[in-house]
């Protein structure tokens, strides 16, 4: 599953496979990602826990992300936007 540039909520679940999500720069999430066995990366600072299998990661903001995978990982990441010119 693969999400651009979105800034609303995402509930998002898969058996198997990667979970991409490529998120605006300045929008806040709350994040609440598992994986059951793999991992969870992200660019949005937040907590991130090991369990017996996979990782958690949780943070609080306006916007909620839901993020489940049984096998793979989830990658959470800011899209790069070039600053304005003067």
């Amino acid at each position: 599953m693969h999400f651009d540039d979105l800034t609303g909520d995402i509930h998002a679940a898969t058996n198997q496979g990667t979970i991409t999500l490529r998120l605006p720069q300045m929008a806040q999430y709350a994040i609440d990602a598992k994986s059951g066995i793999g991992d969870v990366d992200s660019d949005i600072a937040g907590t991130t826990t090991r369990r017996h299998f996979g990782h958690v990661q949780t943070t609080t903001a306006p916007h909620k992300l839901y993020l489940r995978n049984g096998f793979g990982d989830i990658i959470i990441l800011r899209i790069n936007q070039p600053a304005p010119l003067p």
